[in-house]
C-alpha cells in the first residue's frame, strides 16, 4: 500500500506551462475523466490516493491523454519500489521502470523516456516507429531506436522525482527535478498524443501539463 501524502508533501509549485492539471479518478476504468481533460487508461489499475494524486500497483500501466498535443509533458512522481507481482515485455525480459510517452500516435509509434529503476539506474530515450501499424499484435516489440541513455543516481522509495520533457521544433529537451538532463534532434514527426507507462513499479502520480 502507498502511504497517504498531502499536496503539501509534494513541494509542487507553479510553471510556467500551460495548465496544471490533478488526476481525480475514483477508480481504475478504460475512459476516466478528470475535472478538466480526459484521461484514457488502456492497461493498469489507477486508483485515488487523494484529492490530487493517485496510485498505480499494477503490474504494468498504459496511460493516454487524449486532448494533449503531444509536445509537452510535466509530471511529479514518488517512487514506491517494485509491484508484488511481475509482468515481463513483449520481448521477454523484466524491468522496473516508469515514463512518459510523447509524439504518441499508437502503441506501435512513439517516443519514450523511460526511468529505469535498476541497480545501475538510467534513463533510456528511445522511438519506436511502425509506419502502417498501430496496435500491439502487429508491431508487438518491433521498431525500436535507441537515441540515449543517462546514467542517473539510485532512486530511493518514496523519493520524489519531477519529469519534464518537450519538444521545440525536432529538438527535445528532457529535465528531472529541474535539471536538464539531455537535449538533442529526434527525427519523429508524428503529432499526437502525450502519456505515461509503467513496468513492475509502484509511483504515485500527478501530472501537470
Amino acid at each position: 500500500s502507498f502511504p497517504t501524502r498531502r499536496s503539501s508533501d509534494l513541494h509542487l509549485r507553479p510553471t510556467s506551462m500551460k495548465l496544471g492539471i490533478i488526476l481525480m479518478l475514483l477508480a481504475s476504468s478504460a475512459t476516466a475523466i478528470t475535472d478538466i481533460i480526459p484521461m484514457v487508461v488502456t492497461n493498469g489499475i489507477i486508483s485515488k490516493n487523494s484529492v490530487n494524486s493517485v496510485n498505480i500497483a499494477s503490474p504494468t500501466s498504459r496511460i493516454d491523454f487524449p486532448s494533449s498535443d503531444g509536445e509537452s509533458i510535466d509530471i511529479t512522481t514518488v517512487y514506491w519500489g517494485s509491484t508484488e507481482e511481475t509482468s515481463a515485455l513483449a520481448s521477454g525480459i523484466v524491468v522496473h521502470q516508469y515514463g512518459v510517452k510523447l509524439r504518441s500516435a499508437n502503441t506501435c509509434n512513439v517516443v519514450y523516456i523511460m526511468h529505469n529503476f535498476s541497480n545501475a539506474p538510467t534513463v533510456s530515450i528511445s522511438v519506436k516507429q511502425n509506419d502502417g501499424m498501430s496496435t500491439h499484435k502487429e508491431c508487438g516489440a518491433g521498431g525500436y531506436k535507441q537515441i540515449a541513455t543517462i546514467s542517473v543516481p539510485k532512486t530511493i522509495v518514496g523519493q520524489q522525482i519531477r519529469m519534464k520533457a518537450y519538444f521545440l521544433e525536432d529538438t527535445l529537451h528532457y529535465m528531472e527535478n529541474n535539471t536538464l538532463l539531455w537535449s538533442g534532434k529526434v527525427s519523429f514527426n508524428k503529432k499526437c498524443i502525450s502519456g505515461f507507462r509503467s513496468d513492475n513499479v509502484k509511483v504515485n502520480l500527478i501530472l501537470w501539463n
